[in-house]
């Protein structure tokens, strides 16, 4: 059997992607990092934006790394974004300030259901945390877009039998095509219900992908004076816990720490000599020398 028999039947016609993913949708993209994410969702931005004449959207891309991105692209603030009508925007858990847990993403994903309706919108949300994405979170959502998932991610998102089933089975795909010796980032799991679908869809890159777009946040510090003084103050104030440091940063309008994994964090802390050892909140809590 060759890729092509593997396939869906579906993929032979490219302009599915159009059906799939469709104005007033909200549609989430999960998968292990370095499996393609990112460029799904930069491809998803290009290709369907431009089949129905959509704004894209990059929400909290760092404005320094713009030359990245087409001319037309718009780099927005999440909140400012929620508002812009007739777009599609990518919403990445990595670059924003979406809350962590799975009742604040299902909260999250409700709000945006009835503001893509009513702004004729497309959100792709991009999540690595599958047991954040209950089956309420599911509900809400219009196509799931797989990549290959991780051990970690089918284990934690067992919580739910038909997440647990779906995860699995698209692993097992992803194992297929790795077995025929194709590259599996070229390929994207799908869940739909309308027009209802299950399978694989093979996805390009977009036309203006580098591997720099891939690791855009690479390098970007705090310029501005203001917020490294902003910053100094909360190591001489009195926030002991992560919560009251992601609250100081959202007031003063600055980058939240935890948008970073913990892999990342890790690696700040090596650079910096510090401990790397403990869960996520001890690492943001030692990088800013509160622990």
């Amino acid at each position: 059997m060759d890729i092509n028999e593997f396939l869906s039947e579906a993929d032979k016609e490219n302009n599915l992607w159009y059906d799939l993913i469709r104005p007033t949708s909200v549609n989430l993209i999960l998968g292990r990092k370095g499996m393609g994410t990112s460029a799904l969702g930069y491809f998803l931005l290009e290709n369907i934006g431009r089949h129905y004449d959509l704004l894209p959207i990059v929400v909290n891309f760092p404005r320094q790394k713009q030359n990245l991105l087409p001319d037309n692209f718009v780099i927005s603030s999440f909140d400012h974004a929620i508002g812009v009508e007739n777009s599609i925007m990518l919403i990445d858990e990595g670059t924003t300030m979406i809350p962590a847990g799975q009742t604040k993403l299902e909260n999250t994903v409700k709000a945006f259901q009835g503001l893509s309706w009513q702004h004729n919108q497309i959100i792709i949300f991009v999540c690595h945390a599958s047991v954040d994405v209950g089956s309420r979170t599911l509900r809400g959502i219009y196509t799931t877009l797989l990549k290959e998932p991780s051990s970690r991610q089918i284990q934690h998102g067992s919580n739910g039998s038909w997440w647990y089933e779906l995860l699995l089975e698209a692993k097992g795909k992803f194992e297929t095509i790795g077995d025929m010796g194709e590259d599996k980032r070229k390929y994207t799991y799908i869940d739909c219900d309308d027009p209802e679908f299950r399978g694989l869809l093979s996805n390009p890159v977009c036309s203006f992908w580098t591997d720099e777009l891939s690791r855009a946040w690479a390098g970007i510090e705090i310029e501005n004076e203001e917020q490294q003084q902003q910053i100094l103050e909360f190591k001489e104030g009195t926030i002991e816990t992560v919560e009251q440091l992601r609250q100081r940063f959202k007031e003063q309008g600055l980058q939240d720490p935890y948008w970073h994994n913990v892999s990342e964090l890790q690696a700040m802390c090596r650079e910096k000599g510090l401990l790397t050892s403990g869960n996520k909140d001890d690492l943001v809590l030692r990088l800013f020398g509160l622990n």
